[in-house]
């Protein structure tokens, strides 16, 4: 009992203490717990349907399901903290000119830039992302989150993104949480173009839209699909990030 009461705890201790005290030793601990919840409680589901039919293997499916939540919490726990892997995917566009053609673009998203992570992380992922030599970057959402501040490391590691065009982004849900101007900010840093339901044309030809998260709505600023198009010639191909 006392563990369950601990670790459900965990997360908002973890959070009193970095963002009141600095103090982040917790956190690995208490968003660990949250994703093994998260997994226990879908498999228990599926557990609980297999119980229904199969009264007499309870102890069986109990087995089972722990040895499921232990297999992919450990994936889980895996696939989180290596580096991020290359998909390749070809998009045809039909109206992209001659002259564009194979126009390499790198997506990154959902990398949560935060202080008490490792700060190794991004390097490797620069690295990466400047082997493939790409033509442009986009950010698409969630590139910090709550204790992104204050540290100079990730500006001058994204400085190091070089792409023909440079780099886009747009805002995700975390930006709201960790805040607005921290993200502004370290995007002004860094060189990197923000979009907000705006548009803007590479290379002469390529159009791409940039449109706000949803999590904007609360402040009356959520993604608007015609304003970020106001400006945009449909005779020319368009790049939409959301």
């Amino acid at each position: 009992k006392w563990f369950f009461w601990l670790s459900g705890l965990s997360f908002y201790v973890s959070q009193f203490l970095s963002r009141g005290l600095n103090f982040h030793l917790l956190n690995h601990y208490a968003y660990t717990w949250l994703g093994v919840l998260a997994i226990a409680f879908t498999v228990a589901i599926f557990y609980r349907i297999a119980a229904l039919v199969l009264p007499d293997q309870a102890k069986t499916l109990t087995i089972v399901a722990l040895l499921l939540v232990g297999a992919v919490s450990a994936y889980s726990l895996f696939n989180g903290i290596r580096t991020p892997v290359v998909k390749e995917v070809t998009v045809p566009m039909n109206q992209l000119p001659r002259e564009l053609s194979g126009f390499k673009v790198v997506q990154l998203s959902d990398i949560h830039l935060e202080s008490y992570k490792s700060k190794g992380i991004i390097v490797k992922i620069v690295d990466k992302v400047n082997a493939l030599k790409p033509d442009l970057v986009v950010i698409t959402g969630d590139l910090i989150d709550g204790g992104a501040h204050g540290e100079p490391h990730f500006c001058d590691q994204l400085k190091r993104i070089k792409a023909t065009h440079g780099t886009i982004a747009i805002t995700g849900n975390h930006e709201y949480y960790a805040g607005m101007k921290t993200f502004l900010e370290l995007c002004q840093c860094a060189g990197i173009r923000v979009l907000r339901n705006e548009s803007v044309t590479i290379a002469g030809h390529l159009q791409v839209v940039g449109l706000e998260d949803d999590e904007g709505q609360r402040l009356n600023k959520g993604p608007n699909l015609d304003l970020a198009l106001y400006n945009c010639d449909h005779s020319k191909p368009v790049l939409m990030l959301y």
